[in-house]
């Protein structure tokens, strides 16, 4: 039994908790339900399931026990044999008499794991970009703002991987959904870019941006999903065997009233890439060892998906006996001008910043304080600190996290209302249509996932208290 589990002979005393300690976590109830059958008989019961030896490896195990009671050490003990069957099981051909490995609740759990990760990895980013931010604001020579524009490079292509890995996530676990922002063309172009140079793997790469609408110098649309949408395309041709150099043209056109349509076209030489055909590869129940082999599908079906929810189409072209065309085809609104926007407070404002997150609290309070004199911030670590200060002072805005220990945010909000109706400002890692439906339902004014732009919410403090 040591040498299945990789342990040294007689190394301790195994107890029933060491034991399932090591079994798969999709395992554990089907485990714990025999142990508890077996205590019921005394006949010898059998199992097959799969258990993690140093973390990593994977073995199956038939267990053959019965549970008996040893009167004079007071102990229960379990009879029987482990046998590590991992190499029968991986070569049986009766899928059928395989153990059933499911477990229902899988999904909720990797969707909790999901959600604790994207907190943990967006509120750390989001304090990126804002002491970016802040430093882009101070004296800066020659050399060290060209450092600073290739980090605010390096920064957008770790927020296109970031969103490439939420999109992923999201796919599988048929959460995805839109996400429009505001954004400026001169920044839109480099998201764009910087996205589908990243699946170029050989050759020479040229972009081009152009904007036949002179007047309009921002767009609202889902960004992040038209960049995963180029990336895959282009990664995609790399994979398949392109031939020298890809070409990105993308345009902003017209339609109608305050509507536009951005458009791609992707030039290359190299097979035909057709994504109904890749995705139609796709097996309807892929599993884990399927994944590999299947990536090319699997980006197709996701770029499918991702064109699909933010209404674009597609169309495929040649040009010419070898070059092919594909271009990609998305509306957008069109901002002309925005109004009402004031660079700075003129009246003083009193911000309570309820944030748990240490490098958070310091980004966020120093942004504010050095977008203007007028702005003074009270931080709370938690939503009982929070309501406490409520109770004692007056705020003109507060921005609130939603993920705090103890109260959170949605909570804290809640209970704000009871006796005040100041503005609050949702601050969250989740960006979701049902987390911001959450918090407008909770009694908060506006909603902001992060990472976000410190323009955003210069903005949006400005909407709800005022200049």
């Amino acid at each position: 039994m040591f040498e299945i589990f990789g342990f040294k002979p007689n190394e301790f005393q195994p107890t029933l908790g060491d034991y399932m300690n090591v079994v798969h976590v999709e395992d554990k109830d089907r485990v714990y339900d025999f142990f508890d059958e077996a205590k019921k008989t005394d006949k010898q019961k059998r199992i097959e399931h799969r258990i993690f030896v140093n973390n990593r490896i994977v073995k199956f195990l038939l267990v053959q026990a019965k549970i008996s009671y040893d009167v004079k050490s007071n102990k229960i003990l379990l009879l029987g044999s482990l046998q590590d069957i991992s190499y029968q099981i991986e070569n049986r051909n009766d899928t059928d008499a395989k153990p059933v490995l499911k477990n229902p609740e899988l999904p909720k759990l990797a969707e909790f794991f999901f959600k604790r990760w994207n907190f943990q990895f967006r509120s750390p980013l989001n304090s990126v970009v804002q002491l970016l931010y802040l430093l882009e604001q101070t004296g800066l020579n020659p050399n060290q703002r060209e450092l600073t524009a290739e980090l605010r490079m390096a920064l957008d292509d770790l927020s296109v991987s970031t969103n490439s890995m939420v999109n992923y996530a999201a796919f599988f676990s048929e959460n995805l959904e839109v996400r429009e922002d505001i954004l400026e063309l001169k920044s839109l172009s480099p998201i764009l870019e910087n996205a589908a140079k990243a699946g170029v793997r050989k050759g020479a790469f040229h972009f081009t941006f152009s904007n036949e609408l002179s007047t309009v110098r921002k767009v609202q649309a889902d960004a992040g999903k038209f960049a995963l949408a180029l990336f895959n395309i282009i990664d995609l041709i790399s994979n398949l065997g392109s031939q020298g150099s890809v070409t990105l043209a993308v345009n902003l056109a017209p339609d109608l009233n305050d509507k536009g349509f951005l458009q791609a076209r992707i030039e290359y030489a190299g097979p035909a890439v057709k994504l109904e055909e890749l995705a139609g590869d796709l097996p309807s129940n892929t599993t884990l060892k399927d994944l590999e082999a299947s990536e090319n599908s699997i980006k197709a079906a996701i770029t499918l998906k991702l064109v699909k929810l933010i209404n674009g189409s597609f169309e495929y072209q040649s040009a010419g006996e070898s070059r092919k065309k594909i271009q990609i085809r998305i509306p957008v609104k069109l901002i002309v001008q925005e109004r009402g926007v004031i660079s700075a407070p003129k009246a003083p404002k009193k911000i309570l910043l309820v944030e748990d997150h240490v490098i958070s609290q310091i980004a966020t309070r120093k942004l504010l304080t050095s977008w203007s004199e007028n702005i003074m911030v009270k931080v709370a670590a938690t939503g009982e600190i929070a309501l406490d200060s409520f109770g004692k002072d007056h705020y003109d805005v507060v921005l609130m996290d939603l993920q705090l220990p103890g109260i959170d945010g949605l909570e804290a909000t809640r209970m704000i209302r009871q006796s005040s109706k100041a503005p609050i400002i949702a601050l969250t890692a989740n960006a979701s249509k049902q987390e911001e439906e959450n918090c407008l339902q909770a009694g908060m004014d506006d909603y902001l996932s992060k990472p976000f732009k410190p323009e955003e919410l210069f903005n949006r403090i400005l909407r709800l208290a005022g200049p």
